[in-house]
């Protein structure tokens, strides 16, 4: 929003639009406007200062210098004060990041009705951050922020309703919240509001405006809007199949670090499935994937150097692999171990825990376990 001069700048302001929202001519504009503030004492006036200070307006960006401002603006009673001086406390910027001051600072803006604290407040609830997790508490802040318009809490609103925290679920609701975020732009909310129609959660099935969706959110740089776009040209759900558009959006998602893209696309190069067959380059994709914690790309990593596909053969990071999977309960993983751990293979050779292993798998439900757990009960009986 162009503003002719400071002191319309400051109106506007004043009445509610963040300096993100508004923009002077020039930078000497700029300056002109911070000269303008530097003896103001108002509270609104002090707390736009720290703005400048802050996103380096008219100025070199100073964060002590923006914090000192906020700190006045807040202890005069200024919610947007308030807020920033939390948000400041929060980060560690311009002063020691301590969460339990950010809290309380957050809480006074948000008890005035700032509707940016009170999404924040309602963040601090549900991870429990400056305070004790609590689920309900969350929703209630959330709620009041949502019901002022404030996108992001909108947002968060909808998750809660989707899983159930602080709330009974209703995917009704969840889907109601997310179409009311999307709609005013907030990436995450258009890609969750396609999958909710991609799966018929809380409305109808629709395929067309699942893909709608994550198209608009994939256009804001979402990863998980870029990958699910990705299945739904590589199936031609929702749109015309198209291999080489679908290949290339979850190339995008996993070289801009989502761990799912990573992995589907490693599963992909291994098999050659809509490109070329290359080992090294499924080795690339499931390491990455493996080292961002993927139970699934850990244990396919294992299989990788178990087998020497892609990679020197090495029974003992395969071993490695499969056990930081199966610590995690990957059922395929815990077989995968149990059997190096029956042959000595990256290990010593021990019976009883391959057993011990093998059975958990097959209570998670890998029934190939099944055989090889008689296999190995018949190798112990006849070692004692």
């Amino acid at each position: 929003m162009k503003c002719n001069n400071i002191r319309e700048y400051i109106r506007k302001y004043i009445d509610g639009c963040d300096v993100f929202e508004l923009e002077l001519e020039n930078e000497e504009m700029y300056i002109e406007l911070l000269n303008f503030l530097r003896d103001k004492e108002m509270p609104e006036l002090v707390c736009l200062r720290g703005d400048l200070h802050y996103f380096g307006l008219g100025t070199e960006t100073n964060y002590l210098k923006a914090y000192k401002c906020y700190e006045v603006s807040a202890n005069k009673g200024y919610d947007r004060g308030q807020s920033n001086l939390g948000w400041m406390y929060e980060y560690g910027e311009g002063c020691e990041k301590d969460e339990k001051k950010a809290f309380i600072w957050h809480e006074k803006a948000a008890n005035q009705g700032f509707s940016n604290s009170q999404c924040s407040l309602g963040s601090f609830y549900r991870r429990g951050i400056g305070c004790e997790r609590n689920l309900e508490k969350a929703f209630e802040w959330y709620e009041k922020a949502a019901n002022k318009g404030h996108i992001k809490a909108q947002y968060n609103l909808a998750l809660l309703y989707e899983h159930g925290m602080g709330c009974t679920v209703d995917s009704r609701k969840a889907f109601g919240w997310y179409k009311k975020s999307a709609e005013r732009g907030y990436a995450k909310a258009q890609c969750n509001l396609g999958r909710l129609y991609e799966l018929g959660e809380g409305c109808e099935k629709n395929d067309q405006k699942a893909f709608e969706w994550y198209e608009k959110a994939a256009k804001q740089d979402s990863v998980v809007a870029k990958f699910n776009l990705g299945l739904l040209y590589q199936e031609g759900k929702g749109c015309e199949k198209d291999i080489e558009k679908a290949f290339e959006l979850l190339e995008e998602s996993a070289e801009e670090g989502y761990v799912r893209a990573q992995c589907n696309l490693g599963i992909m190069y291994y098999n050659g499935y809509n490109c070329e067959k290359d080992l090294i380059k499924a080795f690339e994709m499931m390491e990455k994937a493996a080292n961002q914690g993927d139970s699934e790309a850990q244990c396919n990593l294992g299989v990788l150097y178990e087998y020497g596909e892609g990679c020197e053969k090495d029974l003992n990071k395969a071993f490695e692999w499969y056990e930081k999977a199966a610590n995690q309960g990957n059922p395929r993983a815990q077989y995968n171990l149990g059997i190096l751990y029956s042959e000595g293979s990256g290990c010593k050779k021990d019976l009883h825990k391959a057993l011990e292993i093998v059975k958990i798998a097959f209570e998670n439900g890998y029934q190939k376990a099944e055989e090889f757990i008689d296999e190995l009960i018949k190798q112990i009986e006849e070692i004692d």
